[in-house]
């Protein structure tokens, strides 16, 4: 009797760390460990394949529907924990304003660096980026940051990319009290050299950071889909995932040297 009663309370106090855990609403238990000791989980999206790795947000089914619907070549997500040095970040309205203005601050994307696994070297990402005031302009404006967070809000960027040049953006943000989510979509067409190799649509970004505590849950993916593959999918899974963790890396100087 002893021994069950212990038991049972074991398996409650099991129950109530699990249900207490870190982002518990968002990822599964087996997620949250494998976060907790290694701090990311990558996984690449093959042709045909469903994202598995997209935290219980709002935004999870459109994502998967959109997705699914665009069928990339090759995608790339990651789940990454981050550590603050700002606490209670999502109950601070500064904190959570400045989560929310860095991922608006485009113009501080020139000059991030990631690791090209085709050409083994360090390499500059975008070597230009800034908001623009519409579409079909080239007008450099300054960051739209705001002092109070909208619900939904859309711009537009343009991009000088070391990869695949000059290419027109358009960007999409929501926000609710616990989550915000970014989606960045090339609007014009992308050429390599001489080849038009991504049509409007099918470079694809989209980053969900979910903070608690003095903890951020950063997911990231990036995805294409090309009408020329030739040469892609063998030299780009790798610095996929590279310039995604660019992305975070830059988020993460912008974020904690304010």
């Amino acid at each position: 009797m002893i021994c069950l009663g212990i038991a049972v309370f074991c398996c409650a106090e099991d129950m109530k760390t699990d249900d207490d855990r870190l982002f518990a609403p968002f990822i599964d238990p087996e997620t949250a460990r494998i976060l907790e000791a290694d701090g990311e989980i990558t996984r690449i999206i093959k042709k045909g394949e469903n994202l598995t790795l997209v935290p219980e947000t709002d935004n999870r089914k459109r994502m998967e529907e959109e997705i699914k619907k665009m069928n990339p070549l090759i995608g790339v997500e990651i789940l990454i924990l981050h550590t603050s040095k700002k606490t209670d970040i999502a109950e601070t309205p500064e904190h959570n304003l400045l989560l929310y203005n860095t991922l608006r601050s485009i113009s501080t994307l020139k000059g991030i660096r990631y690791y090209s696994a085709s050409r083994k070297r360090m390499r500059i990402f975008y070597h230009d980026a800034y908001v623009i005031e519409t579409p079909a302009s080239r007008k450099r404006i300054p960051d739209p940051l705001v002092k109070t967070i909208p619900a939904n809000d859309r711009l537009y960027a343009f991009f000088k990319d070391s990869s695949f040049g000059d290419y027109t953006c358009e960007i999409e943000y929501s926000s609710n009290e616990r989550c915000h989510f970014m989606k960045m979509e090339n609007l014009t067409l992308i050429w390599y050299l001489f080849i038009p190799i991504i049509d409007p649509h099918n470079l694809r970004s989209y980053i969900i950071m979910i903070p608690e505590g003095n903890h951020i849950l950063f997911y990231g993916f990036s995805c294409l889909e090309s009408s020329n593959p030739f040469g892609i999918a063998e030299g780009r899974i790798e610095s996929l995932t590279n310039r995604i963790k660019a992305i975070y890396n830059w988020f993460d100087g912008r974020f904690e040297e304010k």
